[in-house]
């Protein structure tokens, strides 16, 4: 079996994080940061105040199966991805000041490697319903609105329907090294 992974590139404001948060709660998932001294259930608003990007979803009935790494000598856990049956979240970073828009990612892998059987395997099934109704319900919610390849909230699209007609955002895809121009333009139809 080959690994096998799912992701979604998005944009959202931070607005939109309040009913991200709500939807989680609702749906039995729990926040985690990407690494501490200690890795236990936070706030959405808690990691973009302490400007942290990068953090996890995970289900509460499945905390004791996430698996951590640690750095020697600086007395800090950071939360093993590939092994934990975890969502990884990618916060957007937006600067309209500066016309750059970097957009966020949600991605999680449906396999592991099995050290003891010594090949891939799925992660368990519990875990890999919820992730797909989330990606499942995240596209409803954003699917609707399609930006560049990526999906977009409203409230995002409004806050560039604001802009004059002919601005230049920067778009900077954090998953590769290229930057490209995007002329935007009030008619989003034609995008």
């Amino acid at each position: 079996m080959a690994m096998k992974s799912k992701q979604i590139n998005f944009y959202m404001m931070p607005d939109d994080v309040a009913g991200l948060e709500a939807y989680l709660v609702d749906t039995g998932w729990v926040i985690l940061p990407d690494r501490g001294n200690t890795i236990s259930p936070v706030t959405i608003s808690y990691i973009i105040n302490n400007k942290h990007v990068l953090f996890y979803f995970a289900l509460e009935s499945q905390l004791n199966q996430i698996k951590y790494r640690s750095i020697d000598n600086k007395n800090l856990l950071i939360v093993d991805a590939m092994e934990s049956p975890v969502i990884e979240f990618f916060y957007p970073t937006l600067n309209f000041s500066e016309n750059k828009i970097n957009p966020g990612r949600i991605y999680f892998d449906l396999t592991c490697f099995n050290k003891e059987k010594s090949e891939i395997v799925l992660k368990n099934q519990i875990f890999i319903n919820a992730a797909n109704r989330f990606f499942k319900d995240f596209k409803k919610i954003f699917g609707k609105n399609k930006f560049r390849a990526d999906f977009a909230s409203p409230s995002f699209l409004q806050k560039l329907e604001s802009f004059s007609c002919r601005t230049v955002f920067k778009l900077s895809d954090s998953f590769k090294t290229n930057l490209f121009y995007f002329t935007l333009f009030t008619n989003f139809s034609t995008l």
